[in-house]
């Protein structure tokens, strides 16, 4: 399955290090590399440089492969401003949040990955939310 995944990572321009870079903190998690991936490149196309602005009334600003909000980062990794940036860092991290996700409910991907996008604070006060157009840009993302 890693060749496979490297395979397609150099079919779509993504260097082989970053590539790697994923499937590690995948693996160091415990979770599915294929499912990381797949957020990693709906969430910032694999560019560690991401930045996705604060939208008013809408989002907060999210920054580096996963996306993370400082907040998350904060909580969840204690990365700061400083090294939200550091590809490994924030990869890292968002493996820590969906190996979260995962394991809060119950193995779910789709509930994981819903959670993942809307953010643990604003999803528990919603409930069960499936964000449907990202969960299917996410599963065929999927190698």
């Amino acid at each position: 399955m890693i060749e496979t995944i490297l395979t397609k990572c150099v079919a779509l321009g993504v260097m082989a290090s970053m590539c790697n870079l994923v499937t590690a903190a995948a693996q160091k998690q415990n979770i599915s590399p294929l499912l990381l991936h797949a957020i990693v490149k709906v969430e910032s196309h694999y560019r560690p440089d991401a930045v996705n602005k604060v939208k008013p009334g809408v989002a907060i600003a999210s920054y580096g492969l996963g996306q993370l909000t400082l907040d998350t980062a904060a909580s969840h990794c204690k990365l700061g401003v400083k090294n939200i940036f550091d590809a490994k860092k924030n990869v890292e991290c968002a493996a820590k949040v969906l190996a979260y996700q995962l394991k809060r409910y119950g193995g779910d991907e789709q509930l994981a990955i819903s959670a993942y996008n809307s953010g643990t604070v604003f999803f528990n006060k919603k409930g069960n939310i499936k964000n449907s157009d990202y969960i299917e840009r996410v599963n065929q993302a999927k190698y």
